[in-house]
């Protein structure tokens, strides 16, 4: 049995098997997000000694110490894991940068990921002033930290382009040939694999190309008939089959939308 080339290995595919081509923040972003949070924190645990040492009680040094370190686990741990939790992976500083926390399965985050994020935090982050977090980003492909792979989740940009891609161009060789052709529609799968490689062809090393564009095909022709000449190239045969289902499709929304105007004045008329 013939399986589609994977060719969405890097995109985050959500539980219903939909590839998404979400990007995930940038270090720069990162960085700046988490410099402002770490500033939130330290602003409130120093509000928070002031307010004690202020105050005109008389502490017992036991007591004291206790205060302390619950200010520093309220400023590191508990108010940051508040912040994310209620605001379902944000924070002021991802507020800003356009950023926010989520599974990878692109499930919003929850109590119990932010509490692992933050506790592994204290060592990654505030122990290490960022080091360790940095070098983790650097290394992982989707720049994760070691509290993001261990709570299983993603940092990933909210303000994203809106970018649409253009329409696959008809090979003027295969034109005839495509508008005479039957073309049924093909798999969303299959569809996608298509759009991936003609998008990322030219990234692709030579054999590899060739192999993954005569595979595509193989199974591309199941839904075509005739198929076109044998000497015509598989990639040319991708396009033009992508460019003809889409011209099709666009021809059946335009008879619809169409159809549906007329019955609307009609209905309208007839009232």
């Amino acid at each position: 049995m013939n399986q589609t080339p994977n060719l969405v290995a890097d995109d985050i595919v959500v539980g219903e098997g939909v590839a998404l081509d979400i990007p995930s923040a940038g270090i720069a972003l990162r960085i700046g997000a988490c410099l402002i949070d770490m500033l939130m924190s330290g602003i409130m645990m120093f509000a928070f000694v002031y307010l004690v040492l202020s105050s005109d009680v008389q502490w017992d040094f036991a007591i004291a110490r206790v205060l302390i370190i619950l200010t520093i686990f309220l400023g590191l741990v508990g108010f940051p894991v508040t912040v994310e939790t209620l605001t379902h992976g944000k924070s002021i500083g991802r507020f800003i940068f356009g950023t926010r926390v989520v599974r990878d399965d692109q499930g919003p985050s929850g109590f119990q990921q932010a509490l692992v994020r933050h506790l592994i935090g204290v060592v990654e982050i505030w122990g290490t002033s960022g080091v360790m977090a940095i070098i983790s980003v650097l290394l992982s492909r989707k720049g994760r930290r070691l509290g993001d792979i261990a709570a299983g989740t993603l940092v990933i940009k909210e303000r994203i382009p809106l970018k649409v891609n253009p329409p696959m161009p008809m090979p003027p060789h295969l034109q005839q040939w495509a508008s005479s052709a039957d073309v049924a529609s093909l798999p969303p799968g299959l569809a996608l694999a298509i759009r991936q490689f003609i998008g990322r062809r030219a990234t692709f090393y030579g054999p590899a190309r060739t192999q993954l564009a005569s595979d595509l095909a193989r199974q591309t022709a199941q839904y075509v008939y005739p198929l076109p000449d044998a000497s015509v190239n598989p990639e040319d045969f991708l396009m033009a089959v992508t460019a003809e289902r889409a011209r099709r499709d666009g021809q059946r929304l335009a008879r619809n939308r169409r159809l549906s105007e007329r019955i609307l004045a009609s209905s309208k008329s007839a009232s």
